[in-house]
């Protein structure tokens, strides 16, 4: 690998190292709180949706049955 190969590739490891450390200083992550409330409401809306499904499978068997 010639000395002009070398230069390039250190340059371009630069650049890009700048770039991470931009993206690293400009990054923010969501409040603890704010994610445990998502995910408690996401469970319920799962559990919600499962009721749901349970209770129209239950009226489908039920209008076969009477019908």
């Amino acid at each position: 690998m010639d000395l002009r190969a070398r230069f390039q590739q250190r340059r371009d490891a630069e650049r890009v190292n700048r770039q991470l450390k931009q993206k690293l200083a400009t990054h923010t992550l969501p409040d603890v709180m704010e994610y445990v409330n998502e995910t408690a409401a996401l469970s319920q809306l799962q559990k919600t949706a499962k009721s749901w499904e349970r209770r129209t499978n239950v009226a489908s068997v039920s209008r076969r049955i009477f019908y």
